[in-house]
Order: C-alpha cells, then structure tokens, then sequence
C-alpha cells in the first residue's frame, strides 16, 4: 500500500526484475521526470487495483521490457502510443481488466503493436472494452519473421470476421478467440498454421461449412473448440 514505490525502485538503475504482484498498490500514475531503470527487463504488477487509465503509467517508456504482466490490474482507456515502441517486448498480459458489469477495460488504436516483432505471447482475455476483429488485426505485430505464438482475445466483445490475414502467424501454437460476437465464416487459410496446437472459436455468432480444407495443414493440433 506503498503510494511512492515509483521513485523509491527508480533510484535503482541496476535493476533488472521487479515483482509486486498482489501488494495492494493503488496507482501507477506517478510522475518521473528521469526514467532511471533502463535495465528492467522484467516487470509484474498483476492483481493490483489502479483503477486509473492506462495512458497515466510511468512504466510504459522501459523500452527494455521484455515482461510485462499487468492482469486484473482494473487499468483502462487507449493503450498509448509508446507501447508500440517497445520492441524488446516479448510477453505482454493485460487480461481480465474489465469489470463484472463488462466495463471498461482497454483500448487498441488501429497498428499500434505491427512493430514488436519480438512480441510471443499477448493474453488480452477480458481486457478489452471493445474490438473489431479487423482492426485487432492490423494491430498485432506484422513482421517478416512473426515471432507470436500464443494469442489470447477471448471475453472482449469482439466484432466483425476472421481475417484470412491470421495465417500469416506461422508460429501460433495457441489462437482462443471464444466468447465475442464475430460472425461470417472460418476462412480455410486458417488451416496453414500448421504448428496450431489449440483452436477456441467457441460462443461466436460464426456461420458456413468447415471443410476437410480448413484442417489440411493441421499436423499438430490437440484441441479445438467450435
């Protein structure tokens, strides 16, 4: 319950991890004028309640983040620009950020993450206020060498249809996208994420016929939900 932890870690620049999941902190909104801790590579501040928009946090100019856990932290509004400036991030959770009541969790503006490249893992379950499936998209890292290999937007209202785009993720081992409202077909590009394990498309307003096309390139899938 410590209101001046920022500046107090701050003046550590040796750091490299930094855990306070669960310690009952209340913001992360302060001011630091000198970002010191260019070394953090590893940064956790999940089941913490700041209850504040996003946009206000310190901690989103450590371009050396490669960790950055910040579920049920209860943040919410736009994500801001400097996110997508991160590129040594390679585990990003803002998941279960939206109240019981479905609000209001997190915002994405339209490319902001196409560039971390570095970027496996994104749990963004019950973190959104709201998303179109095309514009979440455009967002997510397009790279030459796509890196991602779990992706997690399931419980955020999502709307609009698949993208036939999304098989261009060719290290995706985990795609859940259950419980949204997205409508359309499964597009059978689907099937060229061969290294697919788990597939959720459950609890969607999905429509058409699934094919022995949708299931050509699937050599290693163990899970899926329709």
């Amino acid at each position: 319950m410590v209101h001046d932890w920022p500046p107090i870690v701050n003046t550590i620049p040796s750091l490299q991890v930094l855990y306070l999941s669960g310690c009952l902190l209340h913001n992360a909104n302060q001011q630091l004028p000198c970002l010191n801790l260019t070394k953090l590579e590893r940064l956790d501040l999940s089941y913490n309640h700041f209850d504040h928009p996003s946009e206000s946090c310190w901690f989103w100019n450590l371009t050396s983040l490669k960790y950055l856990n910040l579920r049920e932290t209860f943040l919410y509004g736009h994500f801001p620009k400097t996110l997508g400036q991160m590129t040594s991030l390679q585990v990003f959770d803002f998941s279960y950020n939206k109240y019981l009541d479905g609000g209001p969790g997190g915002i994405i503006a339209p490319g902001l993450m196409r560039n971390l490249c570095n970027l496996e893992v994104l749990y963004l379950e019950e973190g959104l206020s709201y998303g179109n499936m095309a514009e979440l998209y455009e967002s997510l890292p397009h790279c030459s060498s796509s890196r991602l290999r779990e992706l997690y937007l399931n419980g955020n209202n999502i709307t609009g249809t698949l993208p036939a785009g999304l098989a261009q993720f060719t290290s995706l081992a985990t795609l859940i996208l259950s419980d949204n409202h997205m409508t359309g077909p499964v597009p059978t590009e689907i099937g060229r994420i061969n290294g697919l394990i788990s597939l959720d498309l459950k609890n969607n307003n999905l429509t058409g016929v699934i094919t022995e096309e949708h299931f050509y390139g699937f050599t290693s899938l163990q899970y899926i939900d329709l």
